[in-house]
């Protein structure tokens, strides 16, 4: 179990989130206490936060939100992939892909990477939330399982000024 967490809108800035960071946390970090990372693109004004349970990989190298290998893609990711030891054989075989970790999480992101969003969708099995941010295209795209195994909780916001959308696996985490 990790928590996941981002906010992406108008006259969203990194003062605002940082004097803040501390607390947005705090309320989904029940949902992983072994480390917490985070990724601003003050240009885009878009936050993503992650809580991390490390269960796949306990390494420094499982953290997110993760990047691509090709530096497309961010992802906070909650779940898990249950076929992903043969998607990443798969990789292995027929694109010579290198590993920096044994998380499940650069495996979804490699497929991604290698067939894009709508066809990787189809090939993985699995429990899952995730947030996924494609520099390429300036898109967040949420997405959670079929059978909604992985909590995600979503709201537009419009409040003085502000007005954008804002994601969590935990309701308190948009309270």
């Amino acid at each position: 179990m990790c928590g996941i967490f981002g906010i992406v809108g108008k006259n969203i800035d990194s003062d605002t989130i940082s004097s803040n960071l501390e607390n947005l946390i705090s309320q989904i970090s029940f949902r992983g206490k072994d480390g917490f990372g985070h990724f601003f693109d003050q240009d885009k004004n878009l936050f993503i936060g992650h809580t991390r349970l490390s269960i796949l990989d306990l390494s420094d190298q499982g953290k997110q939100p993760m990047m691509s290998n090709s530096g497309r893609y961010f992802i906070t990711y909650n779940g898990e992939i249950y076929n992903h030891p043969e998607l990443r054989n798969s990789l292995t075989k027929e694109h010579s892909r290198h590993w920096k970790s044994s998380s499940d999480t650069e495996t979804l992101l490699a497929i991604i990477d290698e067939y894009g969003l709508d066809r990787s969708l189809e090939i993985i099995d699995g429990m899952f939330a995730f947030a996924l941010y494609d520099r390429f295209e300036k898109t967040l795209t949420i997405v959670r399982d079929r059978f909604g195994e992985k909590p995600l909780y979503w709201s537009i916001i419009n409040n003085n000024g502000k007005s954008g959308f804002v994601f969590s696996s935990d309701l308190n985490g948009i309270l």
